[in-house]
């Protein structure tokens, strides 16, 4: 009911905690309105955005696809390339389905020779400023989303389960990488930004959850990254 309604949420929009807002509250059975707080004045949108995101991604992407990170050789130079994975970790989570560089790292092991490479990152999938018009530059600092590149580990935080991030997450994603692969006894020279050369081998992949799940994600959790 409207009354009911109204006891339940006003005191919770009087607390004051939402900053500038409107509110409306809907039957949906019955289109009647419960909650009317300013429902008509314009306001820039915040996380109700996701669905209009939700719907793009599933219209535009197959929903079972999953985002790939790999890692390509070339005489002895290795490059790891983002495939725009928001949701690579370093390491597997008890009960959480995700890409991690370790496995990334074994499987580069495994299958390369030499004994000391040198290490880039290509992030040219996605193009473009890192922060969208509108975004304050403290955002990533505040923990409130990272930089948008096409490579990243842990949502670029500082540290697992810290909530500021990293200026660069497809630089600290490649350097996280190196340090696993120095963990498994191979020399990394040098770690840089760079272009997948053509020509080179496939020597690593992880694949992301499927498009599907990832949105759920995004919806479940309101999920910036």
């Amino acid at each position: 009911t409207p009354t009911g309604i109204q006891r339940a949420v006003t005191p919770l929009l009087k607390a004051n905690t939402l900053g500038q807002f409107s509110a409306v509250v809907i039957d949906p059975a019955t289109e009647q309105v419960l909650l009317d707080v300013r429902a008509g004045r314009p306001r820039t949108p915040a996380s109700p955005i996701k669905l209009l995101t939700a719907s793009a991604a599933l219209s535009v992407l197959d929903p079972s696809e999953r985002l790939a990170t790999v890692v390509l050789l070339k005489d002895t130079t290795l490059t790891v390339v983002g495939g725009g994975d928001a949701t690579l970790t370093r390491k597997m989570e008890p009960g959480v389905e995700a890409a991690t560089l370790e496995s990334l790292a074994d499987q580069v092991e495994q299958n390369v020779a030499a004994n000391a490479v040198d290490l880039q990152y290509d992030e040219s999938l996605f193009t473009g400023p890192v922060l969208a018009p509108g975004w304050p530059a403290s955002f990533p600092l505040d923990g409130v989303v990272a930089p948008v590149t096409a490579l990243m580990v842990d949502q670029g935080r500082v540290r697992p389960g810290a909530a500021s991030r990293v200026d660069n997450p497809s630089r600290q994603a490649a350097q996280v990488l190196a340090g696993l692969l120095k963990k498994r006894g191979l020399t990394v020279t040098m770690v840089g930004k760079g272009k997948a050369p053509e020509g080179a081998t496939e020597v690593g992949r992880v694949e992301s959850p499927t498009i599907r799940d990832l949105v759920e994600r995004m919806l479940t959790d309101s999920e910036n990254d």
